[in-house]
């Protein structure tokens, strides 16, 4: 594989991951939480198959979840601590980023393979 993972090439899974992170930034539960975290973990997963290049992977993981959460939001893990109060976008997003590295690099760093982190809570 060359790194041309698409959106349309996983189109279902873009769409459970956005479907399920506007769920769990509606709603914040366990639920929606570990709903989540399965649909990004296949999505990693999905875009480290395709050897597609980790900073170009980053660039389409914010692409996919631009224009979702609440106005003014955009897909970054700069939570703003400190300066604004933390969004809830921010917060789902921070757990989200974390679950997608560990699925992308699962296959190279055999450790991460067997990580099973429980669904954050997260309440904002």
């Amino acid at each position: 594989m060359t790194g041309n993972w698409n959106p349309g090439s996983g189109a279902d899974i873009g769409r459970r991951v956005v479907r399920a992170f506007d769920l769990a930034v509606a709603e914040p539960s366990l639920r929606t939480m570990a709903a989540l975290r399965e649909a990004t973990i296949t999505l990693g997963s999905a875009m480290h198959a395709t050897a597609l290049r980790p900073e170009r992977a980053v660039i389409m993981l914010k692409e996919l979840l631009r224009g979702h959460g609440g106005p003014g939001w955009s897909p970054s893990i700069a939570t703003g601590r400190g300066i604004v109060p933390l969004r809830r976008e921010a917060l789902v997003y921070a757990e989200l980023f974390t679950w997608w590295v560990a699925a992308y690099y699962a296959e190279r760093s055999p450790g991460l393979s067997a990580w099973r982190g429980r669904p954050a809570r997260v309440n904002a």
